[in-house]
């Protein structure tokens, strides 16, 4: 089986979705890491580690609105989810979040 069958062949899940965002993420591609965390939230709303993530990648471009509202969108799915804790409380003192390390 060829490489581009096996992985069409492997279910998308928002793990998955998200995970293949965090090299865009590291590699200062943040929209196209918003574009794959996007597309992680409609498959899977409630994952908080998506709403983390693209936060990270919203603060990365300035757009600190909306990253904290994606950090408080993961609390509210995940009170003690210490990631995006700590990347809110990054944004409030002006730096900038990470994502998620898998």
């Amino acid at each position: 089986m060829n490489m581009k069958k096996r992985c069409a062949s492997i279910p998308v899940t928002p793990k998955r979705i998200t995970t293949s965002g965090m090299p865009c993420s590291r590699t200062s591609r943040a929209s196209e890491a918003i574009q794959e965390y996007e597309r992680a939230l409609r498959i899977a709303p409630n994952s908080a580690s998506a709403h983390n993530n693209l936060a990270a990648a919203l603060g990365q471009l300035g757009r600190i609105p909306e990253a904290i509202e994606q950090l408080k969108a993961a609390l509210r799915i995940n009170p003690y989810y210490i990631d995006a804790r700590n990347n809110l409380t990054k944004l409030q003192a002006g730096q900038t979040p990470t994502p998620e390390k898998n």
